[in-house]
């Protein structure tokens, strides 16, 4: 089999796994418990947070708040809980036409309940519209929630400019980033970025399913979305899964040495020879985003005429492992809701991801390259 869909789910690194293995196994204590077991766990706890904030460059001494979830999902949903549950009528909130459904759906749930919601525009490269950005905010605007990069073209969006033209127009806004594609990829400072808020998901960098984290600045109110026991110093009730905090800690611990020591330039570089490759053999084929700072790891090609969910489903009986978007919206036939909003022409729009992790080779892309050939020739 040949994985090439990192941006739905990776690999567990390996050290992630022997981590998990051996906390399930010997430090299976209640972090709340006050005997042995149980203050072990809490230890374990505060390690996997601090390997959490230097991985982003939160500073916990000072207030910041890094809080375990189940996932990015979860933390998405805290946001807009805190921020807009108690008075959403009359609140005005900003997205972007691209976010993922995470961040779509809780802003559609509180536009029910009185909450005006203003969707950003995207041009044919997914540069976000900033001067709708700066035109939308009022003195009603309570949120910003703008993706760090987006899930399916890999575009990487100025958030610490847009926080800066934001915070010009109304200070007191609050700004949220969805990090989940940034981690790993890019290095994430959110003192740099300066945001309020910020989500993670630990199976986008090498650590299970099932665990997340919310970054909250010093100083942000915030309002639980899980209300009961007083964990997470409660922010977030629920007793904790002291393995899967351990392994997003390890995780992110080896996804920073990964970032200092030069292996996302490798997988850019793999990256950027595939294309050249699939440009070559496809000349009339697109790649979304291309003229757009991205990633290094994705990349969204259309091929014209070419329905990407069918091909997805023939590369799949090959032992070819992609998609055609987003995996969370996969079951859907619909054109991509992002690659719609960059007004891609109609015989394009049914594209396909491939997006690539530390673990893949040469190998793996000239596969790919001679699979698609056979494909494509079966085609005519």
């Amino acid at each position: 089999m040949i994985y090439l869909d990192n941006n739905a789910t990776t690999m567990v690194d390996p050290k992630v796994y022997v981590k998990h293995c051996e906390i399930l196994k010997k430090n299976f204590g209640n972090a709340s418990s006050v005997y042995p077991l149980g203050v072990e766990a809490k230890q374990i706890i505060k390690d996997a947070r601090q390997k959490v904030a230097n991985f982003i460059n939160a500073d916990i001494k000072a207030g910041d708040r890094v809080v375990f979830t189940s996932c990015a999902t979860e933390s998405n949903n805290a946001v807009f809980h805190s921020v807009l549950d108690q008075k959403a009528n009359g609140k005005h909130i900003i997205i972007s036409e691209v976010e993922h459904p995470a961040i779509i759906k809780p802003a559609a749930y509180y536009e029910k309940a009185g909450c005006s919601v203003e969707c950003i525009r995207v041009d044919r490269d997914g540069f976000l519209d900033e001067e709708q950005i700066i035109n939308s905010i009022n003195e009603n605007t309570v949120l910003v929630s703008i993706m760090m990069v987006n899930s399916e073209t890999g575009v990487i969006n100025n958030i610490d400019h847009i926080t800066k033209i934001i915070r010009e127009k109304n200070p007191k806004v609050l700004i949220h980033t969805d990090a989940v594609q940034a981690a790993g990829k890019i290095k994430i400072d959110v003192k740099f970025l300066d945001v309020d808020f910020l989500s993670l998901s630990g199976h986008k960098f090498h650590a299970p399913k099932g665990i997340g984290a919310l970054y909250i600045r010093h100083g942000c109110s915030f309002s639980p979305f899980f209300l009961g026991g007083h964990q997470e110093d409660d922010y977030r009730a629920g007793t904790e899964n002291v393995a899967a905090i351990a392994a997003i800690g390890e995780a992110a611990y080896l996804a920073q040495q990964d970032l200092e020591n030069g292996v996302i330039p490798k997988i850019e570089a793999l990256r950027n020879e595939m294309e050249e490759k699939l440009k070559q053999e496809f000349p009339d084929s697109i790649i979304f985003g291309a003229n757009n700072l991205r990633v290094g790891n994705t990349t969204n090609i259309g091929f014209k005429s070419v329905n990407g969910s069918k091909l997805v489903l023939q590369l799949a009986q090959k032992g070819v492992c992609i998609s055609s978007g987003t995996a969370c919206n996969s079951l859907t036939a619909e054109p991509s809701r992002v690659l719609k909003a960059m007004n891609v022409p109609e015989d394009y729009i049914r594209s396909i991801r491939i997006s690539l992790s530390k673990e893949n080779t040469d190998t793996d892309i000239q596969t790919l390259i001679n699979t698609l050939k056979e494909i494509m020739i079966r085609r005519k």
